[in-house]
């Protein structure tokens, strides 16, 4: 951290995004805090990767890094993974390419992980506008966490997310797809980590615009959550670790 301006990791995953992802970009280089940002390429099949290779060696983030990768396996966990093994920052916010989730916001939840480990984007939106699928899971397992662990959250899968660097490394990430935002917030709960959610706006694209999250990533997304729960008690059992009521 340098005096007060500690550095922001901003860690984008991208699979296809050729359409978004120089705009994504664009606006993370303007934001007015210290950062690096990461992308990270998914194997995509389009020229995504070509576009931000090309962004980077025509000189963009000339006053900080701009870091381009590849994830070796598919799947949203795995380039988040490779993002934050690599990051610098005293804090790691993840941003997805498609514009669903404003990047103006990420100052917002830097701010605020000034005074907290985790901070939450909560997407404000009308719940249909979400799709009947992801409004679903959402719901469910938002029940299933407020019931077993009263925990109170209104949002699991946002993709906007901050965390503290020390928070998101000591977290063992067993996820390889969309389950990993179920994953972090359960190992989160679970390890008595208070969260903070800010609200933000959010714009979802339809199946025919791009959207990739389907319902077998629902399916994944559930049996996540009962296997961390299950892995999470055990390894807090054996440290004598008591998960609080939040």
């Amino acid at each position: 951290m340098a005096g007060n301006k500690p550095l922001t990791s901003i860690i984008i995953p991208v699979y296809n995004e050729s359409e978004y992802i120089l705009t994504t970009l664009r606006i993370c280089c303007e934001l007015p805090i210290n950062k690096e940002i990461i992308v990270v390429d998914n194997n995509s099949t389009d020229n995504s990767y070509a576009l931000v290779r090309s962004f980077i060696d025509h000189g963009m983030g000339q006053n900080f890094t701009i870091k381009l990768k590849r994830a070796q396996k598919q799947g949203k966990a795995n380039a988040m993974k490779v993002g934050f093994a690599i990051a610098q920052g005293d804090y790691i916010v993840f941003q997805d390419a498609d514009l669903e989730y404003d990047p103006m916001y990420i100052v917002g939840i830097t701010e605020a992980l000034r005074h907290y480990d985790i901070i939450h984007g909560c997407r404000v939106c009308r719940p249909y506008d979400i799709g009947f699928f992801p409004y679903l899971a959402n719901r469910l397992i938002l029940h299933m966490m407020t019931k077993r662990y009263k925990a109170r959250l209104s949002d699991v899968f946002t993709g906007q997310r901050g965390y503290k660097r020390e928070v998101i490394l000591g977290m063992k990430i067993i996820s390889s797809g969309f389950e990993i935002e179920t994953e972090l917030t359960a190992r989160a709960i679970l390890s008595g980590l208070r969260i903070k959610e800010i609200d933000i706006p959010y714009k979802p694209r339809t199946r025919q615009e791009g959207k990739k999250i389907g319902f077998l990533d629902f399916l994944a997304i559930v049996y996540m959550y009962e296997k961390i729960c299950l892995l999470v008690s055990r390894e807090n059992k054996r440290k004598g670790i008591l998960v609080a009521a939040h």
